[in-house]
């Protein structure tokens, strides 16, 4: 959940070929995920973008320097910009909402064509290091108090409105671009995605995603132990959740938590444009792994095998969402009750000490 330290299969090679991209929507792409040289940095953004070349497919970017930190009004953002593309009934985000929360959105009203949306981060080396430490702190660090319970309740109740909300999406298909490091709320907000793609660096520091709550001294909720186990299995979530045990592109490939590897260099990676890479290998995957297989959507039966798929995908994952429900004021109010403890709040604020000294 806290912040991070800053720093083959399915080979992805002329993922520009292979997704029919053209040389402008690339551009546009890549200028949509990096802000230009010399341009203003918002202090935190969520970005809504369409596929030109595939009308089906929207990118949803996130950006808050340094590290992609959640804190309430960003984890706002986030949520008001998946209310614009997902379920049933989209709603679009009110211009006043939109400038207060930071969201900019290139999509129309009509989302209803929409079946696929990538997620990803528009910083460079995280696509997010966690929750913003502070969170999980009183408002007065003064007075050594831990967070209010109305508070915590609002932000970890919204965590997970955020996480079903794209777990159990009725009518589009969720793609988790993880373009850096994602440790906890990172990892939870791909877990929550239906397919993952994460970037290979051959380096040291090449990014690395996992539950990492242990290790600021947060006992693993019940459900996001679950979620892994359901993705990885429950050998491997006994194995590593224990630990905190964060993983490599290709060690997550090995157990199941991602789906798709992306190599790019280390000179690629420290440039803008390695997140454009991973979102075009998306496309790929979406167009290759989720549409293929299925009656393409212009044909006669396309839209209903679609409604079919999706539903089908929901029927499955029925036993969770009903054990995540009931599950939801224990976790509430119990989480509330371990971090005020003091053994956890001295190790949160242990780790924020370092934090700032590191800055």
């Amino acid at each position: 959940m806290a912040t991070a330290p800053r720093h083959s299969a399915d080979a992805v090679k002329g993922a520009a070929g292979q997704t029919g991209l053209g040389a402008a929507r690339i551009r546009q792409l890549s200028q949509h995920l990096n802000p230009q040289p010399g341009s203003l940095v918002q202090p935190q953004r969520v970005r809504l973008a369409a596929c030109e070349s595939d009308a089906t497919i929207a990118v949803l970017s996130f950006g808050r320097p340094p590290a992609n930190t959640f804190n309430l009004p960003y984890l706002q953002a986030l949520d008001a910009a998946l209310n614009a593309v997902l379920g049933n009934r989209p709603s679009p985000v009110p211009a006043a909402t939109a400038q207060r929360l930071g969201i900019e959105s290139a999509l129309g009203d009509d989302v209803s064509g929409i079946r696929t949306l990538i997620i990803t981060s528009d910083l460079p080396f995280f696509y997010s290091a966690g929750i913003d430490i502070t969170t999980f702190l009183g408002k007065d660090p003064s007075k050594r108090e831990p967070v209010a319970k109305e508070d915590w309740l609002a932000f970890w109740g919204l965590v997970r409105t955020v996480f079903i909300k794209l777990y159990t999406d009725p009518r589009v298909r969720t793609v988790a671009a993880i373009n850096g490091h994602a440790p906890g709320f990172g990892c939870i907000l791909a877990l929550a995605c239906h397919d993952r793609v994460m970037v290979q660096v051959p380096s040291p520091k090449t990014p690395r995603i996992g539950l990492n709550e242990v290790q600021v001294g947060l006992t693993l909720p019940l459900w996001l132990g679950d979620r892994f186990a359901e993705v990885c299995g429950q050998r491997n979530a006994e194995k590593y959740l224990p630990f905190g045990t964060t993983f490599t592109a290709r060690e997550s490939l090995a157990i199941g938590l991602v789906d798709q590897v992306v190599d790019i260099t280390p000179e690629e990676y420290a440039q803008p444009s390695h997140a454009s890479t991973l979102v075009r290998a998306c496309i790929g995957y979406a167009r290759n792994r989720i549409y293929k297989p299925l009656p393409p959507f212009e044909s006669p039966a396309g839209p209903g095998a679609w409604a079919a798929h999706m539903h089908t995908y929901n029927l499955i994952r029925r036993a969770y969402v009903r054990r995540f429900q009931e599950g939801e004021y224990e976790d509430l109010h119990a989480s509330h009750e371990r971090l005020c403890t003091d053994e956890v709040q001295n190790t949160l604020r242990a780790a924020l000490a370092r934090l700032q000294k590191r800055d």
